[in-house]
């Protein structure tokens, strides 16, 4: 027989049990706000979102998909090794060239290259081509046509683009990275990979691009709340999309026909350069993109010199792999000396 008191009792747990879940809901709820306030804080969403650059650093391009932003002033930002970089751009939306001797320059325009070129990470005076500057024996002047996220032919009208129609350079050097992206590269008659509206759907003002179903699906709302977008991270890596700085969407062709392509619309004499990729340490990494170079283009593999040099240890990198100060050090006395016997052999009758 049950007593009057444990009735009682069970009434009042009956009665307590939806406001001890509304309360553990509310503790729960407060404790995300106070969770996603503090990482606001003390993080930042360009930080924890991994965007690599603070605000307003891109804005849309019909021909190229994005650009970056005409004298943006702002950030270098990433949770892998860089706090904090300084990033000045100059009216083209590009890295300040830079000189060096007194008078008289050589223009050198260096082409492609992504991030790796373009020296992501890393103030302009220690930019790769800032080093060839500081280490050639010639009076150069040196322009960094390189942007992140573009691969070859974006990057080729890129310099078309932005300082192709009024600079006609001595010497264009096309940079290339990662030789497994080289085997095929995009039609460089293609259309940019993504178009303006999906690299800006996200609701930041920095073009991104998709990473995963579920973020692409969701849009502007994964950027909103710095937890939600690391749970929607984790969801991603069971979904996965597109992803990566050079996704395929234009027919490919092999490197010796974009380098022919190149060779096409220019006049001014190529050197093609292949930089050191820290996630391939082998010297011999582009032998198989060096042999479809066509024969009359002179090529610098600059890693394969750079690796000869280290003897097994590893390259000097900050920042999801792309070169420190003494990397870019390295690699600027590399090709300083290759673009000063190229520009010697022009100037010879």
């Amino acid at each position: 027989m049950t007593s009057p008191d444990s009735a009682m009792a069970r009434d009042l747990r009956r009665q307590r049990g939806p406001w001890r879940f509304a309360v553990m809901a509310l503790a729960a709820l407060l404790g995300l706000l106070a969770s996603e306030a503090f990482l606001n804080l003390t993080v930042g969403r360009t930080l924890a979102m991994d965007l690599w650059f603070t605000g307003r650093v891109h804005e849309p391009d019909p021909t190229l998909g994005f650009a970056f932003t005409r004298n943006y002033r702002g950030l270098m930002r990433h949770p892998d090794g860089l706090f904090a970089e300084p990033l000045e751009l100059d009216a083209r939306g590009l890295r300040h060239p830079a000189t060096s001797g007194m008078g008289g320059h050589e223009d050198v325009a260096f082409v492609g290259g992504a991030s790796m070129m373009f020296s992501y990470g890393v103030r302009d005076a220690q930019a790769i081509h800032s080093r060839v500057a500081q280490f050639s024996k010639r009076p150069l002047r040196t322009w960094n046509a390189a942007w992140p996220g573009f691969d070859p032919p974006m990057g080729w009208k890129l310099w078309r683009e932005r300082l192709g129609k009024e600079l006609e350079p001595d010497l264009i050097v096309l940079s290339l990275y990662n030789p497994r992206r080289l085997a095929r590269v995009p039609d460089p008659n293609a259309g940019p990979p993504f178009a303006s509206s999906e690299l800006f759907r996200f609701g930041v003002d920095t073009a991104v691009q998709p990473r995963g179903r579920l973020a692409f699906g969701l849009g502007a709302l994964t950027y909103r709340s710095i937890l939600g977008f690391k749970a929607l991270r984790a969801l991603d890596a069971a979904f996965p999309a597109e992803e990566g700085n050079w996704p395929i969407r234009a027919p490919l062709v092999s490197l010796s026909e974009y380098l022919e392509w190149v060779d096409r619309q220019t006049n001014t004499p190529l050197l093609v350069a292949f930089l050191p990729n820290p996630q391939s340490p082998r010297p011999g990494s582009y032998d198989q993109a060096r042999a479809q170079v066509p024969k009359h283009i002179p090529v610098v593999d600059v890693n394969r010199v750079i690796r000869t040099q280290l003897r097994g240890r590893r390259l000097e990198t900050l920042a999801y792999g792309h070169y420190a100060p003494a990397a870019t050090e390295r690699v600027g006395r590399i090709l300083a000396r290759a673009i000063d016997a190229r520009l010697e052999a022009i100037a010879e009758p």
